[in-house]
């Protein structure tokens, strides 16, 4: 996202996508804060996954589209590695 932010064009949409980030982060500390499941629980827990959704169905449309227009295949390929290798690591 930081990178994405560097842009005009980009930047309304990362932003976007960090706040969506922080959103799903809350939620999940929500949940495992008090792990008894129960109605108030649940409808957490359906957020979350509307969240998460909605957060993929970004990334994968407006987000990547508006990367590949800011963004040099070089740098593209960066950020994939620099992903790649913080997968590895967690």
């Amino acid at each position: 996202y930081k990178v994405l932010e560097k842009h005009k064009e980009s930047k309304p949409e990362a932003e976007h996508g960090e706040k969506e980030h922080a959103k799903i982060k809350t939620l999940l500390a929500q949940l495992s804060e008090d792990p008894t499941v129960n109605e108030a629980w649940m409808k957490k827990a359906i957020l979350l996954k509307e969240t998460v959704e909605h957060h993929v169905k970004d990334e994968e449309g407006p987000m990547f589209n508006e990367a590949k227009e800011v963004l040099s295949e070089q740098q593209a390929m960066d950020l994939k590695f620099q992903m790649d290798q913080y997968k590895e690591k967690m």
